[in-house]
């Protein structure tokens, strides 16, 4: 696979204005979250997070900016409780 030059395997890619979706595997979307594997799955049977896409019959990752929309909620969410 070739990666265009200038551009870092695995980063964000623009062609056309189009941005390619990034995966984030389990164990990153734990880091960025800071919720245990239970409390994510709990979210997800509740609709209150991302569901992941399916990447084989046994692998799963959710999409980065699907994960990034979820946190900046909670964000907004705090600041707007806290005024």
């Amino acid at each position: 696979m070739d990666v265009p030059s200038g551009e870092a395997k695995g980063g964000s890619v623009e062609k056309g204005n189009v941005e390619r979706p990034q995966i984030m595997r389990l164990p990153q979307v734990k880091a960025r979250t800071g919720l245990s594997r239970s409390s994510l799955y709990a979210y997800m049977r509740r609709g209150q997070f991302p569901t992941p896409v399916l990447l084989g019959t046994r692998a799963v990752g959710w999409i980065d900016a699907e994960v990034e929309a979820w946190l900046a909620v909670r964000i907004q969410a705090r600041q707007g409780s806290a005024s």
